[in-house]
């Protein structure tokens, strides 16, 4: 697992993503590795049915924990179930506040959802000095919002 973290940290996006199956091996159930390999899969759009089943499974795993709501709601909503991903992704910004990522999910998921009042939270998102994929999206939803 923290081979895996070490490879997101340093941007290697294969490396991580090839080794948190290796932890699932060992574990099936351990939701972090269900979690970041999920994210990972989602983030490329590749296999979005296992990444569903891979985040529900680390859900079950870790109800409480922000950043696994974020990645279900997020491919919720990359699945264009934008109802059921808003539950997840408002749990999770509430949560994580200060997190750029996790405010522009909420965001974007709301503007699709029709939600405008809630769609324009990705503003402080903007401002964040961490660039994050989705970032110039966010700018553009913001800014379309106005």
């Amino acid at each position: 697992m923290l081979i895996g973290t070490i490879y997101e940290l340093k941007g290697d996006t294969a490396k991580a993503e090839a080794s948190f199956p290796r932890v699932l091996e060992i574990d099936p159930n351990f939701a972090p590795a269900a979690n970041n390999l999920a994210y990972r899969l989602a983030e490329r759009g590749a296999d979005m049915d296992r990444a569903l089943k891979l985040a529900q499974r680390a859900r079950e795993g870790a109800r409480e924990k922000p950043r696994i709501a974020d990645t279900l709601g997020w491919i919720l909503y990359k699945r264009g179930s934008y109802q059921d991903a808003l539950p997840l992704l408002r749990e999770a910004a509430a949560k994580l506040p200060d997190s750029p990522v996790v405010q522009y999910h909420l965001g974007t998921a709301a503007f699709k959802a029709g939600d405008r009042d809630m769609a324009q939270g990705p503003g402080p998102a903007l401002g964040a000095s961490e660039k994050f994929a989705g970032k110039d999206e966010a700018r553009r939803l913001l800014a379309e919002l106005r």
